[in-house]
């Protein structure tokens, strides 16, 4: 969500100068807090009141953050058009059945009626918040950036990469315990990103061919793609993890540099992975075919490695550009404005 709201907020500003972007004032890695919500949603409310005046369109970047709707429109009045993005778990934490999931469900179910428009990035997360009630809802795959002078290393060491955080739905722990022990044993699994699930980390840290980096930064992650000869994104279904992938930025980002991604096909991932172009996608819970599919690729010769990355790169810079996530979203809120009697979008916040 974090690369989300800043790469949409600088593709928009190419195309409209009259935007507003609020955000913590400090990264957040890892869970928010309950404090961390309070405070975020209190500097929000005071941003909407600076700008209430000239103020057309509020984009919460966040399920979660759907009670400023009501706020929004109890400051600047009925005349504001509130859309809401919706990423994954902002709307599947709401199917959770603890006390916790209920609640969610309950404080979301309340606020939903201000919000004029849901912005999902797959069908999966649509038809999740189509079940919340949200309505109307549409579509919007996210989008990417191709580093400049991007390309992997002609050879590839001999390891495959996981990136994004370590929750159970990711199926990291699943990996680490069925597919690694299926690759040649001097295949190595690199792992970054920050922990949510202990029991996901103590998988990793149990084998000894596994290398733990933490939560790194985009030019390490970026760097630690080129060298490897795949990203894994081995997600397990919804009915042992609870949800699904929302979108799986992450299979962009690493097609972005050229290097295959091999994830399950499943949510919003068989969206994100254009088969056999930018990656691969597999039965979820299948470890032979995650393992048969990575041996092929390791098998690569330099030159099949470097056709590939030619043919992923080419495919993101035409269909996964933030330029054209952000020619979406002001299409939509253009829509939104006319609908509402207005002749065009003043100012969006």
């Amino acid at each position: 969500m974090e690369v989300y709201s800043q790469e949409l907020y600088l593709a928009l500003i190419k195309r409209s100068a009259d935007i507003q972007l609020h955000r913590p004032t400090a990264p957040l890695i890892g869970k928010p807090s309950l404090l961390q919500i309070i405070k975020f949603s209190w500097r929000a409310t005071e941003a909407i009141w600076r700008h209430r005046k000239s103020v057309d369109i509020l984009l919460v970047g966040d399920v979660l953050l759907t009670p400023l709707s009501l706020v929004a429109k109890l400051i600047c009045g009925t005349h504001l058009k509130v859309v809401a993005a919706a990423h994954g778990n902002d709307v599947y934490f709401a199917q959770n059945l603890s006390v916790k999931g209920l609640v969610y469900r309950l404080g979301i179910s309340s606020f939903r009626r201000h919000v004029d428009l849901l912005i999902a990035n797959s069908l999966d997360i649509e038809s999740a918040a189509g079940r919340l009630g949200f309505s109307p809802t549409t579509k919007i795959p996210l989008g990417t950036t191709v580093p400049a002078g991007t390309g992997p290393n002609r050879i590839a060491e001999p390891a495959v990469l996981f990136a994004g955080r370590l929750n159970k739905c990711k199926g990291l722990a699943w990996f680490v315990n069925e597919v690694l022990p299926k690759l040649p044993t001097h295949i190595r699994l690199i792992v970054a990103g920050p922990e949510w699930d202990e029991s996901e980390l103590d998988a990793v840290l149990s084998s000894h061919r596994t290398e733990y980096l933490g939560a790194v930064t985009r030019q390490e992650l970026d760097d630690l793609r080129k060298r490897v000869i795949a990203t894994v994104m081995p997600n397990l279904p919804a009915s042992l993890s609870g949800q699904n992938e929302g979108f799986g930025l992450a299979a962009l980002e690493s097609a972005a540099i050229g290097v295959p991604v091999v994830a399950s096909r499943l949510g919003g991932l068989a969206e994100a992975v254009v088969e056999g172009i930018t990656g691969f996608l597999v039965e979820p819970t299948n470890a032979d075919a995650f393992a048969k599919k990575i041996r092929e690729i390791a098998r690569w010769t330099p030159d099949e490695r470097m056709n590939f990355a030619a043919r992923a790169i080419q495919e993101i810079e035409q269909r996964f550009t933030w330029d054209r996530v952000a020619r979406e979203y002001l299409s939509r809120f253009e829509a939104l404005s006319a609908n509402s009697g207005g002749e065009s979008i003043g100012r969006s916040c």
